[in-house]
């Protein structure tokens, strides 16, 4: 009775063999270049030591080992990585490939419930860049000040740090979601970088191994580093990160603050012979001092320790800031800069409140004509145009519901096909690439066909309309339905099935129907493209009060059926055009 007893105690508590076997391990991931990696903390694993011409430095002391979140930390960052090297690619940097690409597989092995992501500054940011120019500046008196050089560049590079920072982070989304994953199994956390300089160093700094001068170094460390993070929280925000603002993270403990270097948290210029043991030659020159100017391994337990503290904490932005107790804290994150005012896309400003904020996402901002002659050129790839659009929507129709039945698996896995295949002499239709979703008034194969109401709820449609299979013939990829009145009847876009649109500018207004779905989509940049149906209204009614261009054609231009008989020859549908900047809507 009582192994009995004990037996059930145990099956409650743990469950069967079988099921706890079957649960893999729980685990935090980190990429990024060196500030992730732990360069500079010492104790490298090995093979990323310099063998082989591997420079990673990936330390056994990185943050994400000191996070407490989960059983197991897997590092995946690389010192010296570019964004392009944590995005989808087939390069390799220091002979690894793509971040984002094995992060597939380590979120398949493990159960992964964080993920941080460090990078930026070696793309157009050029902190590296940076620190040369300041070193020279101080060495050679006929260089002006880095700071009077690199300073005017700063909002540039910046903002073209960001672009790139995006797309990775966007891959990073994407290669979750290829995992299994959905967006609240996990917390992606986007880190910035803790400044190694201040001017608040001990006298003859440059002797003691920072050879760059006070002025520039307080450069560095209330704007260089603050433009940064700035730009980076804008990232998170525009991809449903959470910001970790790690700028002060070991202020006070910077690099010739402290008596002796054991008591920094930031290496000054460091040069260490072992790289010769492991790279051999080719450690000479910059591998050499390759550590220079990195957190050591104790800046790296207190920051992990932040990043555990503010994951667990729920919060969506903080900052990590060193106290003088040799601790890091969280604080409140620094105020953002204010958002620039959204407009409709005539230019007249929206009333009243705003209920979602416009993504800045370059690639949803193009209008479906520039964006379409992109994907046709191969410009832009018709995958990482549908992840910049599926984060979008991820983002924003929790707010504005204008899209049903969202499909982005199946709409990535379609475009991923369409890059497979590209043939940049190959011809392409007028919507190659493009994201669209059909008015839930009409069939679309595989989607939900409810036409608003529960008699239907449950339909799945097995054919496509016209207009759906000639738009899948120009070389559109649907993501999903947009929303309507039960059975389009009505001028509020509004259903029993999946509840309101609301119009993306006032949460308070209606988007107007029956196509309210597919106007407020587009009017919010999710979608570069949909279609719809009008009869008394139904398209113009809802261009208007959302500030998009709806099109209404001649009655038959556009045929429901091939064969009229097939629905009774009364229906025709007209298409959304791309955005405009035109306050006209017919």
């Amino acid at each position: 009775m009582l192994g009995a007893t004990l037996g059930a105690v145990v099956l409650a508590l743990f469950g069967s063999p079988a099921v706890a076997l079957a649960q893999p391990p729980s685990a935090v991931v980190a990429l990024g270049d060196s500030a992730a990696a732990g360069d500079g903390a010492g104790d490298y694993e090995a093979g990323t030591r310099g063998e082989h011409d591997n420079w990673c430095h990936r330390s056994v002391h990185a943050y994400v080992h000191r996070t407490g979140l989960a059983s197991e930390s897997v590092n995946l960052a690389c010192s010296g990585a570019e964004s392009a090297n944590v995005a989808f690619g087939d390069g390799t940097h220091y002979t690894e490939g793509s971040q984002a690409g094995r992060l597939v597989e380590v979120a398949g092995r493990y159960r992964v419930n964080t993920v941080v992501v460090q990078v930026g500054a070696n793309d157009d940011a050029a902190l590296f860049g940076t620190g040369v120019a300041c070193i020279r500046a101080f060495i050679d008196p006929r260089e002006p000040p880095c700071r009077e050089t690199i300073g005017p560049l700063v909002p540039e590079r910046m903002a073209a740090t960001a672009a790139k920072v995006e797309t990775a982070v966007r891959d990073v989304r994407s290669a979750m979601r290829q995992a299994g994953y959905g967006v609240d199994d996990y917390a992606l956390v986007l880190a910035s970088y803790a400044s190694p300089v201040t001017e608040h160093m001990l006298p003859l700094q440059g002797l003691a191994g920072c050879p760059y001068s006070k002025p520039d170094a307080g450069w560095g460390r209330t704007t260089l580093f603050p433009a940064l993070s700035a730009a980076l929280h804008d990232v998170a925000d525009r991809t449903g990160a959470r910001f970790l603002d790690m700028a002060r993270a070991t202020e006070g403990y910077e690099a010739c603050t402290q008596p002796t270097q054991a008591q920094e948290w930031q290496r000054r210029i460091t040069v260490d012979p072992e790289a010769l043991v492991y790279g051999g030659l080719d450690a000479i020159g910059f591998h050499l001092a390759q550590e220079s100017f990195h957190p050591t391994a104790a800046a790296h337990a207190q920051m992990g320790r932040c990043v555990g503290e503010f994951v667990r904490s729920g919060s969506d932005a903080a900052a990590c800031v060193a106290g003088p107790d040799e601790r890091t804290h969280l604080e409140p994150a620094p105020a953002q800069r204010p958002p620039p005012e959204r407009t409709h896309h005539h230019g007249a400003a929206p009333p009243n409140v705003v209920a979602v904020t416009i993504g800045e996402n370059t690639t949803t901002r193009l209008a479906a004509v520039e964006l379409a002659r992109s994907t046709r050129s191969g410009e832009l790839g018709a995958a990482e145009v549908m992840q910049a659009h599926i984060a979008e929507i991820e983002r924003l129709n929790p707010a504005v519901n204008a899209i049903v039945d969202f499909r982005p698996e199946r709409a990535l896995a379609a475009a991923r096909e369409l890059d497979r295949t590209f043939r940049r002499d190959a011809p392409h239709g007028p919507l190659y690439g493009l994201p669209v979703a059909h008015k839930d008034l009409v069939p679309a194969a595989g989607f939900r066909f409810t036409q608003g109401s529960p008699i239907f709820a449950d339909r799945v449609a097995t054919l496509d309309h016209t207009v759906v299979e000639r738009m899948a013939a120009a070389g559109a990829i649907a993501v999903g339905k947009t929303n309507v009145p039960e059975f389009g009847l009505g001028s509020h876009t509004f259903n029993p099935v999946y509840g309101v649109t609301r119009n993306p500018y006032a949460p308070d207004r209606t988007a107007g129907g029956s196509s309210g779905g597919a106007a407020a989509a587009l009017a919010a940049r999710m979608l570069p493209l949909a279609d719809g149906s009008d009869t008394g209204g139904s398209l113009r009614n809802p261009a208007s009060f959302c500030g998009v261009v709806g099109f209404r054609p001649s009655p038959g231009r556009v045929p429901s059926w091939p064969d009229a008989t097939r629905s009774g020859g009364w229906r025709w549908s007209g298409r959304w055009p791309a955005r405009s900047t035109t306050s006209r809507c017919c």
